[in-house]
């Protein structure tokens, strides 16, 4: 008995396996975005706090215990899955996406991560100067947190660009 297969239906099967993986690694780099989101929101909600309760109210001691342990919990979370997914992303993304789209996507992510680190030590650094004192004047009373202002919104940048390359791959 002779078998024969068409061409067309080997065309069809290895376009569709292609469409179901590009669909997979689409929804990975979306993922990706949202927990970069997610870790760049948690930095501005914190910025947000310090803004709304005051730089100086981190002398008082409850609201240092507050501020200290907010970002525990909360920022872990984001923070290790973008490193597991900073480890994963070449194995998971070769010859499933644009190289050179691929290589911005890890270049962004790797950033985030970096500015993360940059910003958790600006955050402790103004916690460990109100616990020394928080004598605040015209000379010291917004240089910090303008620094740290400007490193979560570093943060910000960078998890917009994440989401802009996923729906960009995601479109190709």
């Amino acid at each position: 008995m002779k078998f024969s297969i068409n061409p067309v239906s080997i065309y069809k099967i290895i376009a569709k396996q292609r469409g179901n993986s590009k669909s997979r690694v689409s929804e990975y780099l979306e993922l990706i975005a949202v927990e970069a989101r997610d870790l760049a929101d948690i930095w501005e909600r914190i910025g947000d706090d310090i803004i709304d309760k005051g730089f100086a109210s981190l002398a008082n001691s409850e609201a240092m215990n507050e501020f200290r342990n907010v970002i525990r919990p909360k920022n872990a979370r984001p923070y290790y899955r973008l490193n597991n997914f900073y480890e994963q992303i070449s194995i998971v993304t070769h010859g499933k996406v644009d190289n050179q789209l691929r290589e911005t996507f890890i270049n962004h992510l790797g950033r985030l991560i970096f500015q993360r680190e940059v910003t958790l030590e600006s955050y402790k650094k103004m916690i460990r100067k109100c616990q020394v004192t928080c004598f605040i004047d015209e000379s010291n009373s917004h240089f910090d947190f303008e620094d740290f202002s400007a490193l979560a919104q570093g943060l910000n940048k960078e998890a917009a660009a994440l989401e802009v390359l996923a729906k960009t791959i995601k479109a190709m």
